[in-house]
């Protein structure tokens, strides 16, 4: 996320849709047959978390007939090569599904259409090819980060390795943000983009989560600096599953030396933030040639940004 603003703006998005589904699920343990509940919960199932097993059998129930005519011809072409029934039923139903998941359900009957056009010939053929091309050239120049829901990350397409720390922001009530978030150490946090956070879920404070590994070319004693306030919120920095250093209460910083071996060794650093002070983590060998590496693995990366709607970067 670039700005502050565009920030606010997409986080807004997510902060109003978390709360659709929140409405739903209670409505729906009040009343099974709630229609309109069944729509958006199957919607955010199978787009934003990527679980079509479980999103599937909602629309079927739900309040648009086309997006359940959808769901139930996907169902049923379980375990076909192609099925243009299905990918037909999913272009009839980009017209009238909610703006914010068109852009999904587009992507969906393109790539139907593409599955189904080697298993048909002739005119249906031609017809399949026609409407492939007319989506390709519909989702052309969209907005990427849209189309970059749960089901369209793939695991394998995702690096090995990325540079600094990964992980995602929980609010009080329990509920995560639904923020894939990046940090990279050595640089403070950004005080603005945090308070961002807080206001757009009217939270006091919320926990953030940062994993990932630090890389040592050769045995070195590197010192950490930790910087927090002294305002309550606590920071606990653990390292290979050790606690090492904690920071908040009355103490605002710490700096400490500690002994590490050549090799990797896993970080874990859990930041308790309420607005005050960008909190910043520095783990860096004053007289080595190299300093430590940072970096998140391919499963951390897929763990924290399969259930995300927005990015953010916390670094100033």
């Amino acid at each position: 996320m670039g700005t502050a603003k565009e920030f606010l703006e997409e986080f807004g998005k997510r902060q109003k849709r978390s709360e659709e589904v929140k409405r739903a699920e209670q409505e729906l343990a009040a009343k099974p047959d709630d229609a309109g509940a069944h729509l958006t919960l199957g919607l955010y199932y199978y787009f934003d978390l990527g679980e079509p097993a479980k999103g599937l059998p909602h629309p079927e129930k739900g309040s648009d007939p086309k997006l359940a005519a959808a769901a139930r011809e996907q169902r049923a072409a379980r375990g076909m090569a192609g099925s243009l029934p299905e990918a037909k039923a999913w272009q009839a139903a980009i017209a009238g599904a909610p703006a914010e998941y068109k852009q999904a359900i587009q992507q969906r009957a393109l790539e139907a259409f593409e599955a189904a056009i080697p298993v048909v010939e002739g005119f249906e053929r031609t017809q399949a090819t026609q409407a492939r091309d007319q989506l390709k050239a519909d989702l052309k120049g969209s907005s990427t980060a849209a189309s970059k829901r749960g089901p369209r990350i793939r695991k394998n397409d995702l690096p090995e390795t990325s540079p600094g720390l990964v992980g995602s922001i929980t609010l009080p009530n329990g509920q995560p943000a639904g923020l894939f978030v990046t940090y990279q150490p050595g640089r403070s946090m950004s005080e603005e983009k945090l308070k961002a956070v807080l206001r757009q879920a009217a939270a006091p404070g919320a926990i953030l989560h940062l994993e990932g590994y630090l890389r040592c070319a050769s045995p070195m004693r590197v010192t950490i600096f930790q910087r927090g306030s002294n305002s309550g919120a606590k920071q606990v920095l653990a390292i290979d599953g050790n606690p090492v250093s904690e920071v908040g209460g009355n103490r605002m910083s710490r700096s400490l030396q500690l002994d590490l071996a050549a090799g990797e060794h896993r970080i874990v650093w859990t930041v308790a933030f309420d607005g005050n002070g960008g909190p910043l983590l520095s783990i860096y060998d004053p007289n080595g040639p190299r300093p430590p590496e940072f970096h998140f693995k391919r499963d951390q990366h897929y763990f924290f940004r399969r259930k995300a709607e927005s990015e953010l970067e916390v670094s100033d």
